[in-house]
């Protein structure tokens, strides 16, 4: 499943992998924030 983060760009998400599944492809365009916590974390 295709997963897309997006948010606040003054949230910080330190462990978002207890929400994404394993082969989740995490779609994100990696501004500063919530985004690139997840591109980071893919």
């Amino acid at each position: 499943m295709k997963v897309a983060v997006v948010g606040s760009r003054s949230i910080f998400a330190t462990d978002i992998g207890k929400y994404i599944s394993d082969g989740d492809e995490i779609v994100s365009g990696g501004a500063v924030g919530v985004d690139s916590c997840a591109a980071e974390n893919q």
